[in-house]
């Protein structure tokens, strides 16, 4: 729609101007606003903060052997609860030295789900790779579930209140608990 702009006390200078634009909305995205990008030391920088490319994740200089952690997040902004997934094996040379966690899991609705690289080089490199994520929409049969492949399950011995034992396999126990990052939530088997 065009839009008339008026200068005061000069009809000469009236302009009329049409304004164009798409609005559209990322369903799924990737939020790199909380992590650090430093100025590059060749560039005269001095460890100085700058805000983050939307698509690059820097996790700097790192020396052999010792390792450096990010963390992000994925969020959805769609209807449907989404799936990521990360490759198992990084390309070369990050094959073996680039951590991902959770490297698969689940985002529902207007959730968000923070995700960890970590990077412990081997070798002296100086190098980038372009890494790709699957996103797919899901659905789930009954309730839906926080989940993704860090969560653990934990038993508990019907006879002691006593952890008994960590695992995927439930003996003869009625109680589970399922452990993320530390919080437990008391679920009936």
């Amino acid at each position: 729609a065009p839009v008339r702009i008026s200068t005061v006390h000069n009809p000469f200078e009236d302009a009329t101007i049409r304004f164009t634009g798409h609005g559209y909305v990322n369903e799924v995205s990737w939020d790199l606003r909380d992590v650090p990008r430093w100025k590059d030391e060749a560039d005269g920088g001095d460890k100085e903060f700058l805000p983050p490319p939307p698509d690059v994740l820097d996790l700097g200089s790192v020396p052999v052997g010792e390792e450096a952690s990010v963390t992000f997040y994925i969020t959805n902004t769609a209807k449907e609860p989404i799936r990521f997934s990360f490759p198992e094996t990084f390309p070369a040379p990050f094959t073996g030295c680039l951590r991902v966690a959770p490297s698969v899991g689940h985002v529902h609705p207007g959730g968000r789900k923070a995700i960890t690289f970590t990077f412990q080089p081997t070798e002296k490199m100086k190098e980038s790779a372009q890494l790709s994520a699957a996103i797919a929409s899901i659905a789930y049969e009954g309730e839906p579930e926080e989940w993704d492949d860090t969560m653990r399950v934990a038993a508990f011995d019907a006879k002691s209140p006593s952890l008994s034992r960590l695992g995927t396999r439930v003996a003869s126990s009625e109680d589970m608990v399922a452990v993320d990052s530390g919080k437990k939530v008391a679920r009936r088997a």
